[in-house]
């Protein structure tokens, strides 16, 4: 059988992150980006965690992307892998959002065993608009993270801070996760507390 870990053989030492954590995921170049979540997910696949993946595109689609990197079918049949189709819509309010997450929770919880999620239910965040909503679910989910039997992967591409706005945009979002995940454009990347970005 074909080896499907070839391409997320990278960033072992995410593998390192402690359960029940909320990181954030810094990333340069997008399949960078995206082989780090698949890592992190895969290594709680391995170990009999549910692994949850938002998505604003059909989750069959989905599947088949992510299959070149995980055994889908596999952890599929065993009831471990689940892609949760979100829209992503910056017309709401937060209070909207913040419901909406709970719902997505709601379903997660009832797995009744260790989870980890990874993507977000907001990824326009382009727009102040946005960077607003996307802030609100950060600051609930690190406040409650505690509470739930799960780790939270948050990703998002690195990008530079234009204003005074976003830099203080960024610096709420850093103080809002417990570890910062690195992937450059090249090396193997890191992990540190998030307190050092603050």
């Amino acid at each position: 059988m074909k080896d499907k870990t070839n391409k997320i053989s990278n960033f072992k030492f995410i593998d390192d992150e402690k359960f029940g954590n909320h990181p954030i995921l810094m990333y340069e170049g997008i399949e960078r980006g995206i082989s780090a979540q698949l890592r992190y997910m895969h290594n709680g696949l391995t170990k009999g965690e549910h692994a949850v993946y938002l998505t604003n595109g059909d989750p069959q689609g989905i599947e088949d992307e992510i299959s070149d990197y995980i055994d889908v079918d596999t952890f599929r049949k065993k009831g471990l892998l689940h892609m949760f189709q979100i829209e992503d819509s910056i017309s709401t309010s937060s209070e909207d959002a913040l419901k909406h997450w709970d719902d997505i929770m709601k379903i997660v919880e009832s797995f009744g065993t260790r989870f980890r999620l990874t993507r977000s239910i907001i990824n326009n965040i382009e727009i102040k608009k946005g960077k607003e909503l996307r802030l609100s679910i950060e600051k609930k989910l690190h406040k409650m993270i505690s509470q739930y039997n799960g780790s939270i992967l948050c990703p998002y591409r690195i990008f530079k801070a234009n204003d005074s706005y976003e830099k203080e945009w960024l610096v709420d979002i850093f103080h809002n996760h417990s570890d910062v995940i690195y992937i450059p454009e090249s090396d193997e990347g890191t992990s540190f507390n998030a307190d050092f970005m603050i």
